[in-house]
C-alpha cells in the first residue's frame, strides 16, 4: 500500500529524486552524525530561494505567470498576499519588496531531537498560541523543562504575527537527525486528498503543511538503535492561516524521495546466533539482505536475497514451531519461515505470490554470540 501511495504521490509532486538508493551490501562503512537541531530560514518573496529578495525573484515569478510551471517554487515563499494562489497580485507585492526588502516576512523550518518525549503524535497541528505549544508537547510526553525551551521561542510576541506547524516522527536509528528538513506549502486539492488518506483523520479542504523523508548515507540498521522522537517545526505568517478549520499536514515520502527501510533481528532459540534482515524499498523496487550479528554487536554482510517489484516478506513477527525432523522453526505462517540449527539457518520466503525462494546462512565459531 505504501508503494502505491508513493507512486501516486510521484504523479502529483514536482520533485526529482537525484540519487538511487545505495545497496547496504555494497557499502558497510559505519557513519553517523550528532546533530540534534537543524534549521533553515526562508523569506516570503524569495521565490528562487537564494537567501535574498532581488530582481531574480521577479524574473522567476514573471516566468511562472507566463506559463512556465516549473519556475514556481515553494508556495510559502511565492504567495505574498496569502490568498491561496500565485498570480499577478503577488507580483505587485514582490515589486514593493524590491524597494524595501527589509520589510519581508521571514520564517524558519527546523527539526529537533526531543530529549524527553516518549512518543510521536498521530496528527500534526497548527499552533496559534503558547497553550497550543504546551499541549502538543505535553501530549507526547515532553517534560516541563524541555517544554519551557519551546515556550521561550514560541512566546506571546511570536504569535502576534506568526503560527507554527508542529509534527513529530519516530526515528528508529541514528544518534543524529536523519530526516530532510521538509518542503512546505499549502497543499492543492490532489495533495489534500493524499494527506487525508495518509492521516486517516477528518476530511479537510485546506491543509497547510510540509513534506519530508528519511535520509541515510547507508542502511539505517548500520547506525545505533535510538528511537529518537523528532519535532518538526515550520513557522508561517499568521495571515497564511485563514481560518480555525485550516489543518496541518506532514507527509513522510520515504520510499519516493529517499529509500524506505525496515530491519528485523532474528535469533536462534538459545540466542547464541542472530541475524538481521533488512528490506529497502524505493518506488517499485525492493532489496532484501541478510547480516550476521557479530560477537561485538557489529554487523557483517551474509547474503543478498532479492530485488523485485514489491517483495517485503519479513515483518519481525512470528512464533516457534517444530518441523517433522524436530528442528526449531520460526515463522509468521504467511511469508517466511526460518529453520535453525547449530551450523546454519535456512530461510524460506515468498518472492512473488505462490513463489518461494530458499537461502542458507551458514555459521562458524567466530559468529557465535554469547548471551
Amino acid at each position: 500500500m505504501k508503494k502505491l501511495i508513493s507512486a501516486l504521490a510521484a504523479s502529483v509532486l514536482a520533485f526529482s529524486a537525484s540519487a538511487m538508493p545505495v545497496s547496504a551490501a555494497e557499502k558497510l562503512t559505519f557513519t553517523d552524525d550528532s546533530d540534534t537541531h537543524i534549521s533553515d530560514e526562508y523569506i516570503v518573496g524569495d521565490v528562487n530561494n537564494d537567501g535574498e529578495i532581488n530582481i531574480s525573484d521577479m524574473v522567476v515569478l514573471s516566468s511562472y505567470l507566463r506559463g512556465k510551471k516549473s519556475e514556481r517554487n515553494d508556495v510559502v515563499r511565492s504567495d505574498l498576499n496569502y490568498d491561496d494562489s500565485v498570480d499577478v497580485f503577488d507580483l505587485i507585492e514582490l515589486r514593493k519588496l524590491l524597494i524595501a526588502p527589509e520589510t519581508a516576512k521571514k520564517g524558519t523550518k527546523a527539526i529537533d531531537i526531543l530529549a524527553s518525549a516518549k512518543q510521536s503524535a498521530e496528527k500534526s497541528i497548527i499552533a496559534r498560541s503558547t497553550d497550543d505549544v504546551a499541549a502538543y508537547l505535553s501530549a507526547i510526553g515532553t517534560d516541563e523543562a524541555e517544554i519551557q525551551k519551546y515556550l521561550d521561542i514560541y512566546n506571546d510576541s511570536f504569535f502576534k504575527d506568526n503560527c507554527v506547524i508542529f509534527a513529530s516522527i519516530k526515528q528508529k536509528y541514528g544518534n543524529g537527525i536523519h530526516y530532510t528538513i521538509g518542503i512546505g506549502s499549502r497543499f492543492d486539492n490532489r495533495m489534500i486528498t493524499l494527506a487525508n488518506e495518509l492521516s486517516g483523520g477528518d476530511k479537510k479542504d485546506d491543509i497547510f503543511g510540509f513534506i519530508t523523508a528519511m535520509t541515510y548515507e547507508e542502511h539505517p540498521m548500520l547506525y545505533p538503535e535510538k528511537n529518537n522522537i523528532l519535532l518538526f517545526q515550520y513557522t508561517v505568517p499568521a495571515q497564511a492561516v485563514h481560518s480555525p478549520d485550516t489543518a496541518a499536514g506532514c507527509i513522510d515520502l520515504s520510499g519516493l524521495l529517499t529509500s524506505d527501510y525496515s530491519a528485523y533481528k532474528y535469533s536462534s532459540p538459545d540466542e547464541k546466533r542472530s541475524i538481521y534482515i533488512t528490506q529497502e524499498a524505493y518506488l517499485l523496487m525492493s532489496e532484501v539482505n541478510v547480516y550476521y550479528v557479530n560477537d561485538d554487536g557489529t554487523y557483517s554482510f551474509a547474503a543478498y536475497l532479492t530485488t523485485d517489484d514489491g517483495c517485503n516478506p519479513f515483518d519481525g513477527d512470528g512464533k516457534w514451531e517444530k518441523d517433522e525432523d524436530g528442528n526449531d522453526v520460526f515463522t509468521n505462517g504467511e511469508s517466511y519461515k526460518m529453520t535453525w540449527s547449530d551450523s546454519e539457518v535456512v530461510i524460506e520466503y515468498w518472492f512473488e505470490q505462490n513463489k518461494w525462494e530458499t537461502a542458507t546462512i551458514a555459521f562458524d565459531s567466530s559468529m557465535i554470540n554469547t548471551p
